[in-house]
């Protein structure tokens, strides 16, 4: 009973059974019919919620499996499906992202920083499962977060630079690789491969699967002047 009592893991259940459900929605009430499948999602409330369902689980775990092209469903349901991309799975889970106890610890410092600019004397309470935070902990996860959202950027505008992309396809292969899912949007939808690319962007995207399993620290770290002089 442990686990279900977990912050962690009731938050990641909640936010993927709402994803689940506003997908589906945006899919019950569209037109669109899958070019893969073949399937029609409108007025179909089972079809809707079965192809959502599994995206969202697919996308949010990293395993990048894909029933449908959900790159056609509609806008707001692809940015919902970026964003689990880019959360992945739970802390000290084999899937890649952020990670969601990462994602709870900084939406609670901001609203932590947001309550002490209005009252300047209170001290941070940050708790996950009843336990305090420190502020060095703190410090960590939004190092982290910086770094990782730093990383992708940075990849991002390597890849316009190495190989002629859209703007969708080069943020979404940077999220895609550094979260270590797979399929993404735009020409790396689930019906299209990377064998277009030039070699150097796919060395680059080789390399940023390579720092995102590892989470990041790990490889980066060989790019400190400081780690060699040890």
């Amino acid at each position: 009973m442990r686990e279900y009592l977990n912050e962690e893991f009731r938050t990641y259940v909640m936010i993927l059974l709402t994803s689940t459900l506003i997908v589906g929605a945006y899919l019950f009430f569209s037109g669109i019919v899958d070019p893969i499948s073949g399937e029609n999602y409108h007025h179909d409330f089972w079809l809707s919620l079965r192809a959502s369902l599994f995206q969202v689980v697919s996308l949010s775990t990293t395993t990048g499996f894909t029933t449908s092209n959900f790159a056609i469903w509609p806008a707001a349901a692809c940015i919902i499906l970026l964003g689990l991309m880019f959360m992945g799975g739970c802390g000290g889970s084999t899937a890649g992202g952020i990670k969601c106890v990462r994602i709870i610890l900084l939406c609670k410092f901001s609203v932590s920083e947001l309550r002490k600019n209005i009252f300047p004397r209170s001290l941070p309470n940050i708790r996950l499962n009843g336990k305090r935070f420190d502020i060095t902990a703190t410090n960590r996860v939004l190092g982290f977060f910086m770094i990782y959202i730093f990383t992708g950027f940075a990849f991002i505008l390597l890849l316009t630079l190495t190989c002629s992309m859209t703007p969708l396809t080069a943020i979404t292969a940077s999220i895609t690789c550094l979260s270590n899912v797979g399929p993404a949007l735009g020409a790396l939808a689930p019906d299209c491969t990377y064998a277009w690319m030039t070699p150097a962007a796919k060395f680059l995207l080789s390399a940023e699967m390579l720092i995102g399993r590892l989470e990041l620290y790990t490889v980066l770290i060989f790019l400190l002047p400081s780690f060699w002089k040890k």
